[in-house]
């Protein structure tokens, strides 16, 4: 029973280091809310400012949206601990009116999520053309 809890307490402490070295992402805030935009001011940006502060360094392979109105942009350089590095969203609310909510999340190099952004806020909707409203033209400019 001893050799089984030398074993036990051996392979927690190795998993306990392993994690430790992993690199960390950190983003301060990690949400940003956008308030009320209108759908005809067009494209929404804000720029997330993240810190490695784990003790090794770290490369962001993807950052995946939960839309394709959401994308990011990102460097793929290194990372090295306790440096900082930027994710700019931007979101389309064309054709997306009322509240969203929409999450990123960030892989690194190691095939791992290690951050997720979230970006929220609310569109007014435009004006829509009668032909817009009315899409079937019944004949002799009826809709």
């Amino acid at each position: 029973m001893t050799a089984r809890r030398h074993i036990l307490l051996t392979l927690l402490a190795l998993c306990a280091f392993a994690t430790a070295a992993q690199a960390q992402l950190v983003f301060t805030p990690d949400t940003w809310d956008f308030g009320t935009i209108r759908e005809t001011d067009g494209r929404v940006s804000h720029t997330f400012t993240g810190v490695n502060r784990g003790d090794s360094p770290l490369v962001i392979l993807d950052v995946v949206t939960t839309c394709g109105c959401t994308v990011p942009d990102f460097s793929k350089k290194p990372i090295l601990p306790g440096e900082k590095t930027q994710i700019t969203v931007t979101y389309d609310p064309a054709n997306r009116p009322g509240s969203f909510t929409k999450e990123l999340w960030v892989y690194s190099s190691e095939k791992r999520k290690i951050a997720t952004l979230t970006v929220q806020g609310s569109v007014i909707p435009r004006q829509k053309t009668v032909e817009e409203l009315y899409p079937v033209d019944a004949g002799g400019g009826l809709r």
